[in-house]
């Protein structure tokens, strides 16, 4: 990371705020997991092979198709883990994510990958640049955004926690339908 990075990111750290002119909107209605067995969720696991797509694919032989939870021209938000521009573990390996929007895109979903880097890594689209994401989304035909660049963009949600009262997150994220 260069000092300038580094110094960017520093001020985002300390000096981001949430707007206080975000728009409150009503909860949405929680859908049921699709993978439950018993009333327990279900559970898979593979041994991770070379084939990244092989290893995927034989989990949802296990589970069960996706399509019991995501329907043709549903919008799916993918949110991957990119704190930082780590390699794997400490990040989503884009081999991986790459598998999973292809997936996703076979059934006919809205694909949309959206993330915020934390602490000192911020700008996200740092992180982004570092990981050519933008050449992977773009080559998928997907949206990908980037949820500090535009904090406007948010939305507050009453809820009617033991210990939160609301919760501010994307509008991307809100308007998702899984």
């Amino acid at each position: 990371m260069r000092p300038v990075d580094t110094a960017i990111g520093i001020q985002h750290f300390l000096f981001d705020k949430v707007p206080s002119n975000i728009p409150a909107v009503l909860p949405k209605p929680r859908k049921t997991n699709s993978w439950l067995q018993g009333g327990k969720p279900v559970v898979a696991k593979t041994t991770s092979a070379s084939d990244i797509r092989k290893s995927v694919d034989e989990l949802l032989q296990l589970l069960g198709p996706l399509t019991k939870a995501i329907s043709r021209g549903d919008k799916v938000l993918v949110k991957p883990n990119f704190n930082s521009a780590d390699p794997p573990p400490a990040s989503t390996d884009p081999v991986f994510l790459k598998v999973m929007i292809e997936i996703l895109l076979e059934t006919g979903a809205k694909v949309t990958v959206g993330e915020s880097s934390g602490g000192i890594w911020r700008p996200t689209v740092n992180v982004f640049n570092q990981l050519h994401l933008a050449e992977l989304t773009g080559k998928l035909g997907v949206k990908l955004i980037s949820f500090d660049e535009n904090r406007e963009d948010w939305v507050r949600i009453k809820i009617d926690g033991d210990y939160l009262h609301s919760v501010t997150l994307p509008r991307s994220a809100y308007e998702a339908d899984s």
